[in-house]
């Protein structure tokens, strides 16, 4: 406990004596981010899309798309980049702590050409095992690799929820993070290593982190938690701190909340990335005095050289200047954002706190939730009926191990399914075609083939849905696209969709009426590019609040999530809501 309140202190000394080049660090390495990467990232996918003949890049046609000659260069160029990004970004942070702690002087050009000579390593095949240590990390990246470009790094929300949904999959997803936790922790030595030393190589780095972290792994671990609760602690009590002013003036003068809340936007956007530099800074000070031994603090006279004072001039004359022009652009998207959205919401299987999911009692839960529409998945008995289920098996909610397939509609409406102290039976869709009338909810009908269709199966799909007189205005969506072209051709009356659970590129050519693309793969261009060609596009599976939010605000056609009490809250508030709800939807975790 002493020596970690002692290293903690030493490097908050450090990082405020030398400040500047902290501030110049990270200048650069976003300039460089900003000049180099991100443009070159554009090129490279435009190169790929174009040279492929690949415009949109789904799970339909990835791997196709990977076995292209051009893909894998240009793919390998991308990678080799995002490497070299990350190796400069950390390289800067380890190699100014290690200087700092050792008390030898430095300039950024020592630190260029030492990190110079060890970035030909990344043009070799040992590059290949950075590239299978970050794959590693994904999961943890964001905590565990304080780089700006890993901090997107995460698995799909949707895979994690379909994990949750089973006791399985809970044991599973939990061993996985506890297994991958423990060996993200034995290599996150290894760039450091890797950086540090001048003849190390990067299986040496790898190998060397592995054995060095089997006797400082309670060390390192208790180092870094304390390094994540200051930076938490001292972040969360700035941006209250930070709040305060527009709180106050929203009660008393709400003429004046816009204004005030630009600012209050700003200030919060600039000391997230102060606090991010921040963590960077102390993450490596920790690191190196864990390799070293180091826990020592140099009183080391600043002169103030030519460079410091230009720094210095630029950040006093510039800074203003863009802080007026940040703020003014925050401004005029607030009060852009002062509206109700048409935004639908749409209940993903129901509400599943209220009710198991793909129940009636589900759907009945979702209609007095607010919800607009109920998402629900449907698969063809035994007896060429339809039956509301989304599993291949009965085994998740069921405990038994029959295939939907193999039973007949009556059989399966006969069995009862539990889930998180739920319970219900398995409804057709008969049942949730008349519910869904009573409750005055439209349906999106997610369609699940077991390859046991009968050869009119979309036909019957039809019928029944003509039988209840909704045609016009039920959703039919899959993740077959074909299917769902066959069936926008068989009745163009049904709103068709196709799902997709990757996309990169532009929207996929398709004569369906709309398109429903996982959270992760949708960025406001997708967004703008959907209504420009003007076919609605529905986002899954939504569920942070800040996610939520943010779609809202920019109109996006349709919700599908899990929550759907706090998305219909949200919308209906939204023209009501607070500059300081918006400014807490909008702020992001880290920058």
């Amino acid at each position: 406990m002493k020596r970690g309140i002692t290293v903690l202190r030493y490097a908050f000394q450090n990082i405020y004596t030398y400040r500047v080049e902290y501030v110049r660090t990270f200048i650069w390495v976003r300039l460089l981010q900003a000049i180099v990467f991100v443009p070159m990232t554009s090129l490279l996918f435009y190169c790929m899309y174009t040279w492929t003949g690949f415009h949109a890049i789904t799970e339909h046609n990835i791997v196709k798309f990977l076995l292209h000659p051009y893909a894998i260069i240009l793919l390998a160029i991308w990678l080799l980049l995002v490497l070299l990004c990350i190796y400069y970004e950390l390289g800067f942070y380890f190699l100014q702590a290690y200087y700092q702690q050792k008390g030898m002087p430095y300039t950024f050009a020592i630190i260029v050409e030492r990190l110079n000579r060890k970035a030909l390593y990344f043009f070799s095949a040992q590059s290949l095992l950075l590239v299978l240590y970050l794959i590693v990390l994904i999961p943890l990246a964001a905590f565990l690799l304080p780089v700006s470009l890993t901090q997107q790094l995460q698995l799909p929300a949707f895979i994690v929820d379909e994990l949750m949904h089973s006791g399985s999959g809970k044991a599973m997803y939990t061993i996985a993070i506890i297994v991958l936790g423990f060996v993200s922790i034995r290599l996150l030595f290894t760039l450091p290593f890797f950086i540090i030393h001048p003849h190390l190589t990067i299986w040496a780095s790898i190998v060397q982190s592995w054995h060095f972290s089997r006797k400082r792994l309670a060390e390192t671990v208790l180092l870094l938690a304390a390094v994540l609760l200051v930076y938490i602690v001292v972040a969360f009590v700035s941006v209250i701190m930070l709040f305060l002013p527009l709180i106050l003036i929203e009660r008393i003068v709400p003429a004046a909340a816009l204004v005030v809340a630009a600012l209050t936007l700003t200030a919060l956007e600039v000391l997230l990335i102060m606090m991010f530099t921040l963590l960077q800074a102390l993450f490596s000070h920790v690191i190196v005095s864990v390799l070293y031994g180091h826990a020592h603090y140099f009183s080391v006279e600043q002169k103030e050289d030519h460079i410091r004072t230009t720094y210095r001039k630029l950040i006093r004359r510039v800074l203003p200047i863009v802080l007026l022009v940040v703020s003014i652009v925050n401004g005029v998207s607030l009060a852009a954002s002062i509206y109700a959205p048409s935004t639908l919401v749409i209940a993903h299987r129901g509400f599943i706190e209220k009710g198991v999911e793909n129940t009636i009692s589900s759907l009945v839960a979702s209609a007095e939730a607010g919800a607009d529409v109920v998402e629900i998945d449907i698969q063809q008995t035994k007896d060429g009926r339809f039956v509301v289920f989304h599993d291949a098996t009965l085994n998740r909610l069921a405990n038994r191990s029959d295939a939907v397939y193999h039973l007949t509609l009556e059989q399966l409406t006969s069995i009862t399914v539990s889930a998180d102290g739920l319970s219900d039976t398995i409804p057709s869709l008969d049942d949730m075609l008349e519910r869904a009338e009573e409750l005055g909810v439209k349906l999106l009908v997610e369609v699940k083939t077991h390859g046991y269709e009968t050869d009119d199966f979309l036909q019957r799909l039809v019928n029944q849905l003509e039988e209840h007189r909704v045609l016009h205005t039920v959703y039919v969506q899959s993740l077959n696209n074909d299917l769902m072209e066959e069936l926008e051709h068989l009745e163009p009356r049904v709103k068709t969709g196709s799902v997709y659970a990757f996309h990169t590129g532009k929207l996929p050519s398709t004569t369906t009426d709309f398109y429903a693309i996982e959270d992760s793969s949708v960025d406001s261009s997708l967004i703008d590019e959907a209504k420009r060609i003007g076919k609605p596009l529905f986002v899954w599976t939504v569920n942070s609040d800040r996610k939520l939010q943010r779609y809202l605000e920019q109109n996006v056609d349709g919700l599908i999530t899990n929550h759907p009490d706090v998305a219909a809250t949200l919308r209906s508030d939204n023209d009501d809501a607070t500059f300081f709800t918006r400014i807490l939807h909008r702020l992001p975790i880290v920058w």
